[in-house]
């Protein structure tokens, strides 16, 4: 059985899917946020009483009765909290994105490698089943070798300001890679691969032009363009907007390779594949189960002894694309990456 802990808190996340009847070979032991109201609220959904109100009382009180932790603190103390995880023996599963730059991820990765814990960043988008399909009718050989691919992502106005009420969010580049990380994370997935160059341009809604004039500007923008080229001529076009009307988010993905293509989306949960003569619509749940899905994949990852589907690796490949397009975005020019 893994006892984990939770550190921080995502509103977003459906705690209630991770109840011990849920999760297999897991069970939540205590809950750490700075927000002692939120705490408790947390800990009731994951079946705990213990709750303390910062990392080191989490460590000092109760480090014999944890093995790892489900780090969704802000991002400015994301890969520090990484760090002092691994230094304490204890397997880390973190919200993406992994930190705020390449450096940080880098150290807290080497944290975790010398500790001799797992790593596993939270890109939980890799998780939906619309998204697994998709994956898997690649892998399977149906569509082919991936060639095109269009990734549409439209959230309401108040995912911007959650973003810009992190502590971090006075540096505009890591809070456009907040904005950014995930959408990459799962072109990298698609591809299986590391980005040959990126170009991205980025305007807020009320702008009349799209130029940024400086890096200071970048948090102030609330729609995101990236042109990501791939080895072999693979494509990647996202778009990130949050200036929808206050409601449900929206995401599409459509995928063109070599021998077929296939199409994706959370609207109605309907999912469409194509290769020749009429669409073949599949109409799906997707729910919220995708967060237990990764859950459950750390928790086996560590029963298993063996790296999981989302290595930090991964994760800092997110971060070192998204400072890419952030160059991009200010000189108004293609980015190469090595």
């Amino acid at each position: 059985m893994i006892r984990f802990a939770v550190v921080g808190s995502n509103p977003s996340a459906p705690l209630s899917l991770f109840d011990p009847g849920r999760l297999l070979r897991a069970t939540c032991t205590a809950v750490a946020d700075t927000d002692l109201a939120q705490a408790r609220q947390t800990a009731s959904a994951l079946g705990t009483h213990v709750t303390v109100a910062s990392w080191d009382q989490l460590v000092q009180q109760h480090a014999e009765n944890f093995d790892a932790v489900l780090i969704q603190a802000p991002l400015g103390s994301r890969a520090a909290l990484v760090r002092q995880a691994a230094t304490a023996g204890k397997h880390v599963l973190v919200e993406s994105p992994l930190a705020s730059t390449t450096d940080l991820a880098d150290q807290a990765i080497e944290a975790c490698k010398a500790a001799a814990v797992r790593l596993m960043v939270g890109h939980e988008m890799r998780f939906l089943p619309s998204n697994l399909a998709v994956a898997q009718a690649l892998k399977s050989g149906q569509l082919g070798e991936p060639a095109l691919l269009r990734i549409h992502r439209w959230l309401p106005p108040d995912t911007t300001a959650a973003l810009r009420r992190d502590p971090d969010s006075n540096a505009s580049r890591a809070a456009a890679i907040g904005h950014l990380a995930d959408e990459i994370d799962l072109a990298n997935w698609l591809f299986q691969g590391f980005p040959t160059r990126v170009y991205a341009k980025a305007r807020s809604s009320s702008a009349i032009h799209s130029n940024l004039p400086s890096s200071a500007e970048i948090n102030g923008h609330d729609y995101f363009q990236l042109h990501v080229a791939y080895p072999h001529d693979g494509m990647a076009l996202i778009d990130r907007s949050t200036a929808l009307p206050a409601g449900a988010d929206y995401f599409s993905l459509s995928l063109i390779g070599t021998t077929g293509a296939a199409y994706a989306d959370d609207h109605n949960n309907m999912h469409l594949a194509y290769r020749g003569g009429p669409p073949t619509a599949i109409r799906g749940v997707q729910g919220d189960g995708h967060w237990l899905t990764q859950v459950q994949e750390f928790i086996d990852a560590i029963h298993e002894a063996r790296d999981p589907v989302v290595t930090g690796k991964d994760g800092r490949a997110a971060v070192r694309v998204a400072e890419a397009a952030i160059e991009s975005m200010i000189t108004g020019s293609p980015v190469l990456l090595g």
